[in-house]
């Protein structure tokens, strides 16, 4: 009997999923953190394709720590492989385009790697967790590396439980 009602439960959920409405894609608007914290980015829709730009990155100059550069200058686009681009800063810097909405996923578009210089083909995808998984590949998905963003309201009350920070007077600890 129990087994029964499994099945009808399943089926119903399968039915559910199979009628739901589509993703309107408004669930990947907005602003994301990496994983590392080391980028805010924004995801906005123009037109019909989505685009990812940086906001703010934790280290906007250069420090001792990053070899041959000189510390407390900007961090620019150093990588990119047009020299005539090299000198323009992160702030704003679209790194991803061309993405369309495929079911729950945004598929088809390109992601800029400003740390190497180059760009990936890219599936982003809500996971049921709220996190973004974000694929970028060459060629072929099996040939490519997965990592997740968080939203940037979750990023922001994860630091500041980590901080233990109790009331908005510490907060600017945290606030971009």
């Amino acid at each position: 009997m129990k087994l029964r009602g499994l099945v009808i439960v399943c089926l119903l959920a399968a039915a559910r999923a199979v009628t739901a409405e589509p993703s309107d894609g408004s669930a990947f608007i907005g602003e994301w953190v990496m994983a590392d914290g080391s980028a805010v980015v924004a995801i906005a829709q123009n037109q019909h394709e989505w685009q990812i730009r940086i906001l703010a990155v934790r280290d906007p100059a250069y420090t001792s720590a990053d070899d041959g550069l000189q510390g407390g200058a900007p961090r620019v686009d150093l990588h990119n492989p047009d020299q005539a681009l090299r000198s323009r800063g992160l702030g704003q810097l679209l790194i991803g385009e061309g993405f369309t909405l495929d079911g729950d996923s945004l598929t088809g578009g390109r992601i800029y790697d400003p740390g190497s210089g180059n760009s990936y083909k890219s599936t982003l995808t809500l996971m049921p967790d709220g996190l973004l998984q974000v694929r970028g590949f060459i060629g072929i998905s099996l040939l490519g590396r997965t990592m997740y963003w968080y939203p940037l309201a979750e990023y922001r009350a994860r630091m500041k439980t980590m901080l233990g920070i109790v009331d908005d007077r510490s907060a600017s600890l945290i606030e971009p």
